[in-house]
């Protein structure tokens, strides 16, 4: 399935079948604009972006059986974006500029109010979870993977395949 914003005159999201066998319906419309986040890893909630001129950007949930209403999950009075829910639904990452400049959070969920810190060291935009597995022996220069690259699990990155090298945390 897939979930899109469409401006009609908001923004709005739908829904629709990925092989177009179901045309487009309304999840949510009317009011003011909402932005696409992503759903979670068992697909059943959907985390989106609420705009309203007064308030800045909320961080939004809805259920995709469509059993239940919309929930408001965090408004800070800053602007926040690409919410995020983690694989196992305990954690939601997303932007805000409440520092002055865009930075990525993670916070407890579905309860905010648990814990909450900054991921992003200095800027930050637009998380993506990668699975874990394999991650600290995949090169960033050239995607190659190998345990080699980073023997022992010590600090230092040097790939295989092209010679790149690096912290290993980096």
């Amino acid at each position: 399935e897939l979930i899109y914003s469409s401006e009609h005159p908001t923004y709005d999201l739908y829904r629709r079948a990925a092989d177009a066998s179901r045309p487009a319906e309304p999840l949510l419309t009317g009011g003011y604009d909402r932005y696409t986040g992503r759903a979670s890893p068992d697909g059943q909630l959907f985390a989106y972006v609420h705009s309203e001129p007064t308030s800045g950007s909320e961080l939004w949930t809805v259920p995709l059986d469509g059993k239940a209403a919309p929930t408001r999950y965090l408004a800070n009075g800053f602007n926040l974006a690409h919410p995020a829910i983690s694989p196992d639904g305990r954690w939601i990452a997303y932007d805000s500029d409440e520092a002055g400049r865009v930075e990525v959070y993670v916070q407890s969920f579905p309860d905010p109010k648990v814990k909450r810190w900054k991921i992003s060291p200095s800027y930050g935009s637009e998380l993506r979870v990668v699975p874990a597995p394999g991650t600290s022996q995949t090169c960033s220069a050239c995607g190659h993977r190998d345990p080699e690259s980073r023997p022992g699990c010590g600090r230092v990155f040097a790939c295989t395949a092209c010679g790149h090298q690096a912290h290993a945390d980096h």
